[in-house]
């Protein structure tokens, strides 16, 4: 798959050169810029593993330290349309039109987790995670088209996830983002599909034959899909200071949550917080 956007950055590259733009850009060369994001939230956001419980008062809090930088066509930013700022990324813009651009793309696109640590940690012991293994973060490059028209933007991802996922691990992630400006509130609803190749998914959530154990039998689960629908609104308190709070809805296709390890079949997480800018 790595090969395959190698292939098709190649491809496309002296088209994206050789564009004409509809009119000639007035603009200064774009410098180097920063923003430092400080946010505390209260947030109910159980995790897609169905017998984890949210037990303690951390698990209801949470405190997210963010800086956003870019340097001409290279950035490192959040997803500030989003309710969760974690959802962050680092890209190099390869063309831009006025409706939409090409990015070259490095993100997370999968939670991993530490059955074993999981394990220890919790306060009632769950035998299934004996035998299985680390799942590392599922982090992967590619390129993204995004399209912007008036209040509302899309994106679609093709990437490539590191080679320790999977030789043939990869995802095409999408999600639409509209805002609603309501008094002085900024109101963005959203909706995203994300396809799983099936290396991705038995790797998150199949059971291999080491890992087996009396109650934890080979389990293949195949390709997958995940959806969200999302609500996020942000309320100016000063210059500096906004109030937000969000509503995401996720869904897994069934494959995925009949793995004998426990996965939620529909979880949803809610967030009410401030953010600081400096």
């Amino acid at each position: 798959m790595l090969r395959m956007l190698l292939l098709a950055v190649i491809l496309v590259w002296p088209q994206l050169v050789n564009a004409q733009t509809e009119q000639e850009s007035t603009e200064e060369e774009r410098g180097f810029q920063w923003e430092l994001i400080v946010g505390l939230s209260a947030v109910y956001n159980p995790t897609f593993l169905s017998d984890i419980e949210l037990t303690d008062i951390d698990d209801f809090i949470d405190i997210s330290l963010l800086v956003d930088v870019s340097y001409k066509d290279f950035y490192i930013r959040s997803n500030r349309r989003r309710a969760s700022l974690y959802s962050g990324e680092i890209g190099y813009l390869l063309h831009e039109q006025s409706d939409w651009a090409i990015d070259l793309i490095v993100k997370n696109y999968v939670v991993g987790f530490d059955p074993q640590s999981i394990e220890r940690h919790h306060s009632v012991p769950i035998p299934k995670y004996t035998t299985l293994n680390e799942r590392l973060a599922g982090n992967g490059i590619g390129l993204r088209y995004s399209y912007f028209q008036d209040e509302a933007i899309f994106h679609l991802d093709i990437a490539s996830l590191h080679p320790s996922i999977g030789q043939n691990s990869w995802v095409i992630d999408s999600f639409y983002s509209y805002l609603i400006p309501y008094r002085n509130w900024d109101v963005y609803l959203g909706a995203g599909a994300t396809y799983f190749s099936a290396s991705t998914v038995d790797y998150y959530v199949g059971v291999s034959e080491e890992e087996t154990s009396d109650i934890l039998p080979v389990y293949r689960a195949g390709d997958g899909i995940q959806l969200e629908l999302e609500a996020f609104a942000m309320y100016p308190l000063s210059q500096n200071w906004s109030f937000n709070m969000g509503l995401t809805n996720t869904f897994l296709s069934k494959n995925i949550s009949r793995s004998p390890i426990g996965i939620r079949e529909h979880f949803s997480e809610l967030k009410i917080g401030v953010r600081y800018v400096f």
